[in-house]
Protein backbone atom coordinates (compact mmCIF):
# COMPACT_ATOMS: atom_id res chain seq x y z
CA UNK A 1 0.00 0.00 0.00
CA UNK A 2 3.11 2.62 1.18
CA UNK A 3 4.31 1.90 -2.44
CA UNK A 4 1.13 2.49 -4.34
CA UNK A 5 0.87 5.80 -2.56
CA UNK A 6 4.88 6.74 -3.22
CA UNK A 7 4.38 6.10 -6.85
CA UNK A 8 1.06 7.79 -6.95
CA UNK A 9 2.19 10.82 -5.49
CA UNK A 10 5.30 10.85 -7.40
CA UNK A 11 3.37 10.03 -10.75
CA UNK A 12 1.56 13.37 -9.36
CA UNK A 13 4.36 15.73 -9.29
CA UNK A 14 6.36 14.52 -12.39
CA UNK A 15 3.33 15.18 -14.45
CA UNK A 16 2.67 18.55 -12.59
CA UNK A 17 6.48 19.14 -13.21
CA UNK A 18 6.24 18.43 -17.43
CA UNK A 19 2.82 20.56 -17.29
CA UNK A 20 4.95 23.77 -15.47
CA UNK A 21 7.45 23.37 -17.83
CA UNK A 22 5.91 23.38 -21.11
CA UNK A 23 3.12 26.01 -19.96
CA UNK A 24 4.39 28.84 -22.29
CA UNK A 25 3.70 26.37 -25.58
CA UNK A 26 0.42 26.12 -24.38
CA UNK A 27 -0.13 29.79 -23.96
CA UNK A 28 1.83 30.91 -27.27
CA UNK A 29 -0.45 28.05 -29.26
CA UNK A 30 -3.64 29.48 -27.44
CA UNK A 31 -2.47 32.74 -29.16
CA UNK A 32 -2.37 31.39 -32.49
CA UNK A 33 -5.41 30.39 -32.45
CA UNK A 34 -7.77 33.14 -31.38
CA UNK A 35 -4.98 35.32 -33.83
CA UNK A 36 -6.56 32.69 -36.54
CA UNK A 37 -10.12 33.53 -35.31
CA UNK A 38 -9.34 37.11 -35.61
CA UNK A 39 -9.74 37.92 -31.76
CA UNK A 40 -6.57 39.86 -31.42
CA UNK A 41 -6.95 41.15 -28.27
CA UNK A 42 -7.18 37.38 -26.50
CA UNK A 43 -4.42 36.66 -28.91
CA UNK A 44 -2.42 39.46 -27.47
CA UNK A 45 -3.16 38.05 -24.30
CA UNK A 46 -1.79 34.70 -24.17
CA UNK A 47 1.00 35.77 -26.05
CA UNK A 48 1.99 38.02 -23.46
CA UNK A 49 1.77 35.32 -21.18
CA UNK A 50 3.14 32.97 -22.78
CA UNK A 51 6.46 35.08 -23.09
CA UNK A 52 6.31 36.16 -19.00
CA UNK A 53 5.85 32.21 -18.85
CA UNK A 54 8.63 31.58 -20.84
CA UNK A 55 10.86 34.42 -18.96
CA UNK A 56 9.97 32.78 -15.48
CA UNK A 57 11.39 29.22 -16.47
CA UNK A 58 14.32 30.70 -18.31
CA UNK A 59 15.11 32.70 -14.93
CA UNK A 60 14.28 29.06 -12.98
CA UNK A 61 16.60 27.70 -15.22
CA UNK A 62 19.34 30.40 -15.01
CA UNK A 63 19.41 29.95 -11.06
CA UNK A 64 19.46 26.43 -10.69
CA UNK A 65 22.33 26.14 -13.00
CA UNK A 66 23.75 28.59 -11.78
CA UNK A 67 23.77 26.66 -8.30
CA UNK A 68 25.00 23.73 -9.58
CA UNK A 69 28.17 25.31 -11.81
CA UNK A 70 29.19 27.81 -8.54
CA UNK A 71 31.01 24.83 -6.68
CA UNK A 72 34.47 24.03 -7.22
CA UNK A 73 34.27 20.47 -8.35
CA UNK A 74 32.38 21.79 -11.15
CA UNK A 75 34.67 24.98 -11.78
CA UNK A 76 37.79 22.73 -11.67
CA UNK A 77 36.22 20.60 -14.62
CA UNK A 78 36.92 23.65 -16.93
CA UNK A 79 34.70 24.97 -19.48
CA UNK A 80 34.37 21.07 -21.16
CA UNK A 81 30.66 20.46 -20.70
CA UNK A 82 31.21 16.85 -20.92
CA UNK A 83 32.99 16.90 -17.77
CA UNK A 84 30.96 19.22 -16.22
CA UNK A 85 28.25 16.44 -16.87
CA UNK A 86 30.52 13.85 -15.30
CA UNK A 87 30.87 16.07 -12.22
CA UNK A 88 27.00 16.85 -12.36
CA UNK A 89 26.04 13.23 -12.52
CA UNK A 90 28.09 12.03 -9.52
CA UNK A 91 26.28 14.80 -7.27
CA UNK A 92 23.35 13.43 -9.02
CA UNK A 93 21.80 16.90 -9.89
CA UNK A 94 19.29 15.76 -12.32
CA UNK A 95 17.44 19.43 -12.87
CA UNK A 96 20.45 20.61 -13.81
CA UNK A 97 21.61 17.79 -16.37
CA UNK A 98 18.50 17.29 -17.92
CA UNK A 99 17.91 21.57 -18.82
CA UNK A 100 21.81 21.10 -19.86
CA UNK A 101 21.06 18.33 -21.65
CA UNK A 102 17.87 20.00 -23.43
CA UNK A 103 20.41 22.57 -25.04
CA UNK A 104 22.34 19.99 -25.80
CA UNK A 105 19.54 18.63 -28.31
CA UNK A 106 18.01 21.63 -29.37
CA UNK A 107 21.21 23.40 -30.07
CA UNK A 108 24.01 20.84 -30.14
CA UNK A 109 27.32 20.32 -28.30
CA UNK A 110 28.66 23.26 -30.49
CA UNK A 111 26.69 25.20 -28.59
CA UNK A 112 28.91 25.49 -25.66
CA UNK A 113 31.97 26.09 -27.57
CA UNK A 114 33.99 22.82 -26.92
Amino acid sequence: MKKLIFVSTFLFFVVSLFAQNNNYLSLYRQSLYYFDLNDYGKALTFAEDAITDKKRQSQYELELLGKSLSSNAVKSAGDDITQVLKILEKRNEKNSIAIIQKYIKLKGIDFFDN
